[in-house]
């Protein structure tokens, strides 16, 4: 049975980004924009393989909680930033009790107020 009655919607953000500093230029464009209030990033070692051997390298992986409603608007805008043409990115949603996702996440992107029923409260 799960803990809670209510819940919201989020989505966990990922994106690798080349350095720290891209990361922050994301994140600033984001916190402007109204999306996010909190980013992190992590270090993080590539492996890349042409099919002959495989390269390593350094990379940051740049991660957020925001709105269902404002993942496509936030992706659109990191591609706009981010310096490759096609950045990896990755949008996973997931349940937040009311009180984490009203400390963490803006709700004015979208109200996302979700009531669980008997069924999922028994998983």
């Amino acid at each position: 049975m799960l803990p809670i009655k209510t819940a919201q919607i989020i989505v966990l953000l990922f994106c690798i980004m080349p350095s720290n500093k891209e990361a922050k230029i994301v994140m600033k464009r984001l916190m402007e924009m109204g999306m996010v209030e909190k980013g992190l990033t992590a270090p993080a070692a590539a492996f890349i393989s042409d099919g002959k051997r495989i390269k390593t390298d350094k990379e940051v992986i740049f991660f957020t909680m925001i709105r269902e409603k404002a993942v496509k608007k936030a992706m659109a805008e990191i591609k706009k930033i981010h310096p490759e043409e096609n950045p990896c990115m990755l949008a996973i949603p997931v349940i937040a009790d009311d009180d984490f996702a009203m400390g963490h996440v803006p709700f004015h992107i979208t109200d996302c107020l979700v009531e669980l029923t008997d069924e999922e409260e028994d998983l």
